[in-house]
């Protein structure tokens, strides 16, 4: 893991990308994972969900080739691509034979840079948009979401919305929107390729560098983080009476991934809802008390901020019951510092996983990649096993009491009341 790391070797491209590569002769295959400058911090408040339809649209169809043809082109070389949006930044994956690679990055670029946006696939992306939003809005769990998000930042906020958009946007999203906001956004310049596998770097960085540059990127301004609750905030409520059951999400306002609080925050985080049966959290309010089917604890973390949320799903009529033993494991959590078997099993739990995730050749290349993006440095991993071996259970402690306050949580349930 630290090795393929060690030997990743970085350049930036005079069309602006910046190309890691780490070559691996155990296969005969390469992964290739991406992210561009066009996010849905990009959409208007007209036009929610346009990086996300354009970013599906660039897998529909080309100036060349039809979205039949590139499908079955794409079967020919028993390679896969993908295309996504993120809130602040596009993305891009590949993967195939390295002997194929001369076909299949021209064959990306095409897609990045000559999309068709054919108004029937793009019909099509409509209709499937829709349909999801409208699942999304008879969900309990992404109501209550929405709710959160919406309490935490201003309707304005990149993070207030999904990169999904809303169903109020869609008629906006023409084949011209997307074709303009492409033209303004998209290009190699401010574009990050990492590539892992059995291939030719000098071919491969040959092969990018004929990526056209495209538009200049913007400056963008940092985003403020999260809001604070206040103290003892009420419980926010999503009629729901149609559902079964109810969506459960408890939060505070949580750090940024470079804060250094964040690494200290990660043991508690699964010692109380991540672990084993999850945590301790499953533990009490499920296994023992009953109160919950699911509940778990996740830290979220953003460029700008970041949520503690704590979720649970609870049978109709069990909110405030569950709520309150929640907060009864948070307060517990907030008085006693780890225990020294809690403490070596999340540390184990940790090293132990940052390998899994780097089998194969895909692993890597996110794995680099999401570094990259963090800004959390190209030697993060040469010193990831000391980082999480580090911290004493004290130290962790004393970040969990700067930023787990019961009194302060939000907690929003959506389902029967």
């Amino acid at each position: 893991m630290n090795q393929a790391a060690s030997e990743a070797q970085w350049e930036t491209l005079p069309n602006g990308l910046t190309l890691g590569v780490v070559v691996r002769q155990s296969a005969p295959s390469v992964a290739l994972r991406g992210s561009y400058l066009a996010g849905g911090r990009l959409d208007g408040p007209d036009d929610l969900g346009v990086s996300g339809l354009t970013a599906a649209a660039l897998r529909r169809g080309t100036v060349r080739r039809s979205a039949a043809e590139l499908s079955e082109l794409t079967d020919d070389l028993c390679a896969t691509f993908g295309f996504w949006a993120g809130v602040l930044s596009g993305g891009l994956s590949a993967r195939c034979l390295g002997r194929d690679l001369d076909a299949v990055v021209p064959l990306l670029q095409e897609m990045f840079e000559e999309p068709a946006f054919a108004p029937a696939e793009v019909t099509k992306l409509l209709r499937q948009s829709e349909t999801h939003l409208k699942e999304e809005a008879d969900s309990p769990r992404s109501r209550a979401d929405e709710l959160l998000r919406g309490h935490y930042y201003d309707p304005s906020h990149p993070y207030a919305v999904t990169v999904d958009g809303l169903l109020a946007a869609l008629p906006g999203l023409t084949c011209e929107r997307l074709a303009e906001f492409h033209a303004a956004q998209y290009g190699a310049n401010g574009m990050t390729i990492v590539a892992v596998g059995d291939f030719n770097p000098e071919r491969l960085r040959d092969l990018l560098s004929q990526w056209k540059p495209g538009p200049t990127p913007a400056v963008r301004d940092p985003l403020p983080g999260p809001r604070a609750s206040g103290p003892n905030p009420e419980l926010l409520r999503v009629d729901m009476p149609h559902k079964s059951q109810n969506s459960l999400l408890m939060a505070l306002p949580g750090p940024t991934r470079l804060d250094p609080d964040f690494d200290l925050l990660r043991p508690a985080n699964l010692a109380l809802g991540r672990i084993g049966l999850s945590g301790r959290l499953g533990e009490r309010v499920r296994q023992q008390l009953g109160l919950v089917y699911s509940v778990s604890s996740d830290l979220r973390s953003h460029s700008w901020g970041g949520e503690w949320v704590f979720a649970a799903g609870v049978p109709r009529g069990g909110v405030e019951r569950a709520r309150d033993a929640i907060l009864a494991e948070l307060r517990t959590l907030r008085a006693d510092p780890l225990s020294a078997s809690e403490l070596a099993d999340v540390k184990s739990y940790l090293i132990g996983s940052l390998p899994i995730r780097m089998e194969t050749n895909d692993g890597i290349a996110a794995t680099l990649l999401y570094l990259e993006e963090e800004g959390l440095g190209r030697d993060y991993l040469q010193s990831f096993e000391e980082r999480v071996a580090r911290p004493s259970a004290v130290e962790i402690h004393e970040a969990v009491q700067r930023w787990l306050d019961p009194d302060a949580v939000l907690s929003i349930s959506a389902g029967p009341q």
